[in-house]
């Protein structure tokens, strides 16, 4: 167990502090631009709809991120969905990271979350005792995005946009620290067409709305194992 929970804090860690997913903008300062490890758009979840991304930091490499709406959960009363991300580790081998994003008005929480390693079960845990385990690696937990990035940015105004996914017409929004991102109402979950800011870009590949759970296998609770703590604070 213990040999387990140190691969998945590595995984923790690696979505944490990974460059080409956390661009300098948050979302509490009203950013426009990616939340770890995903991004900002305006949130429409259906489940089976998704979209793949291709990523390139400022050292100008290239990581491709693939995201969907996997399942439905409410929590607390509020409606929440499972968006599920896949990305490859550094030995190109793919990691899957869901997380339960629940909406309520203006903001957007992610009380649970699973993740599996390659060759390893999946991991379930709260945020809390996520959180403590990415502070433990030297990271920071992932936090979650706006429901809709145009709250506080500026409105550009309609642009058509071509990437290997198509045309889009799409908004073209601002944030406060110049990040942009292009919106469109068909551009997979968050409407995100294209982003740029200045630590990363990502340009939209591929849409789709037949997405399914990649986790193989029964969760395991973090929270059992790290003996409860963690509980209570979601």
């Amino acid at each position: 167990m213990l040999k387990r929970a140190s691969i998945l804090l590595g995984v923790i860690v690696m979505f944490a502090v990974c460059p080409l997913l956390t661009p300098r903008v948050s979302a509490q300062r009203g950013g426009m631009g990616m939340m770890p490890p995903g991004m900002s758009g305006v949130w429409n979840p259906v489940i089976g709809s998704g979209a793949t991304y291709e990523m390139t930091g400022k050292d100008g490499k290239k990581t491709v991120l693939t995201i969907a709406v996997v399942n439905k959960e409410d929590f607390n009363g509020h409606p929440g969905f499972w968006m599920e991300y896949l990305i490859s580790d550094k030995d190109g081998k793919q990691v899957v990271m869901q997380m339960l994003m629940v909406k309520d008005g203006l903001s957007m929480s992610m009380p649970r979350m699973v993740i599996q390693a390659p060759g390893q079960p999946p991991m379930e845990m709260s945020s809390a005792i996520m959180g403590m385990m990415a502070s433990r690696g030297g990271g920071a937990v992932p936090t979650a995005p706006k429901p809709d990035a145009r709250e506080g940015g500026e409105n550009l105004g309609a642009e058509s946009v071509t990437t290997p996914a198509g045309t889009f017409e799409c908004e073209h929004w601002r944030s406060k620290e110049g990040s942009s991102v292009w919106i469109a109402p068909n551009a997979g979950p968050w409407g995100m067409v294209k982003m740029q800011s200045t630590d990363a870009s990502m340009m939209m590949t591929k849409v789709f709305t037949d997405a399914k759970s990649h986790i193989v296998g029964t969760p395991v609770s973090m929270d059992s194992m790290m003996g409860g703590r963690g509980r209570g604070q979601e």
